[in-house]
């Protein structure tokens, strides 16, 4: 099912209830455009939130801030920064803020005691990097707070995240496994009363057939108490400047599981908007503004991983040449334009058989 987060739901205890729902949000648009399909799609800042081995894969400074609408009010906002370090990998910190808006207040005999604010924050420290040729691992330390009046509950947790790239050839080519476990940590105490975290298992493939620029990937997620859900979402990029996408989510018990959205890069940043509505809840926005910044080298080394995850090998040989033009000693550089020399070969071979 779907939960609708208030701070009553999140912290109500017994058995087959959960605290601090709001974790299981999808926090970039682009996820939530795609039916949550995220956990081997995600290569970016915001996709951390599904699955940390993504910080594994960025090559280039990232800052990343959200602005979400969502129900009954409320409303909530994410910023972000990765730093990816040549050698040790890369190191991330990001805040969530969730704000409730006004809610109505009771005494203990049921008579209105007038409005009282509710909110969630979530401050996360995350890492990621590659472990050996196509396997990413990453991982999250988070710690979280709700607040209610002038009580509060709070948590630590921790995300564990692996994302597999097999060495295919053809329409396979880039194609993508993913693995996260989020939410394992202590279970949060809110008015002598405790629940468990969410605690979350996806599973998912990434797939990009036929053309350049199309993804189409799927996620099976087991939430605690919460029956297994699937979600299937459709990307597609043209010129890696505009991206539409669409995708069905079935853990959607409200409206018709159905979210779409598009993308916009413009040198280096980039604009993602995501729509999906609740029936008559109503409909959720969100807008994220992503800048991408650092070495003009990564820049080239980011265009050649493009080519070579589309199995166009030759483009991807040109833009490693010029990383190693900028930077000779650029040992990921190096490792990658020998594989794709190989790879290059071995099309050529399957040509002349």
């Amino acid at each position: 099912m779907f939960l609708i987060f208030s701070p009553g739901s999140c912290l109500a205890a017994g058995e087959g209830t959960t605290a601090f729902d709001f974790l299981s949000l999808d926090v970039g648009p682009r996820q939530t455009a795609m039916g949550g399909a995220g956990v081997a799609v995600a290569d970016d800042l915001l996709g951390a939130h599904k699955n940390p081995a993504s910080l594994g894969r960025l090559w280039r400074q990232e800052v990343s801030f959200l602005d979400s609408s969502w129900v009954q009010n409320a409303n909530y906002q994410y910023l972000g920064y990765a730093y990816p370090h040549e050698t040790y990998g890369t190191f991330a910190i990001s805040l969530f803020n969730l704000d409730y808006g006004p809610i109505q207040g009771y005494n203990t005999s049921g008579v209105k005691t007038g409005s009282v604010n509710a909110g969630d924050r979530m401050f996360s420290l995350s890492y990621g990097r590659e472990m050996m040729r196509g396997l990413w691992g990453g991982s999250s330390l988070k710690y979280i707070q709700e607040n209610l009046y002038s009580v509060s509950a709070h948590a630590v947790a921790a995300d564990f995240g692996l994302l597999y790239t097999p060495s295919l050839d053809g329409w396979l080519s880039g194609s993508s496994l993913g693995f996260a476990l989020s939410n394992l940590g202590t279970a949060p105490k809110f008015d002598q009363e405790s629940a468990p975290l969410p605690r979350t298992l996806n599973i998912g493939a990434a797939f990009r057939p036929f053309f350049e620029g199309l993804t189409l990937a799927v996620d099976m997620t087991q939430k605690q108490a919460v029956p297994l859900s699937e979600g299937i979402g459709v990307e597609y990029w043209i010129k890696d400047a505009v991206a539409f996408r669409v995708g069905y989510n079935s853990a959607y018990d409200l409206g018709n599981g159905l979210g779409f959205g598009f993308g916009i890069k413009a040198w280096d940043v980039q604009i993602d908007y995501a729509f999906a509505a609740l029936g008559d809840l109503g409909a959720t926005q969100h807008v994220s503004l992503t800048y991408r910044f650092g070495s003009i080298a990564e820049k080239y080394y980011a265009a050649g991983m493009k080519y070579m995850r589309a199995g166009d090998y030759a483009k991807a040989i040109v833009e490693f040449g010029r990383v190693l033009a900028n930077d000779p000693q650029h040992t990921r550089a190096l490792l990658r334009i020998t594989e794709a020399n190989a790879r290059l070969q071995a099309q050529m071979n399957q040509l002349k058989d």
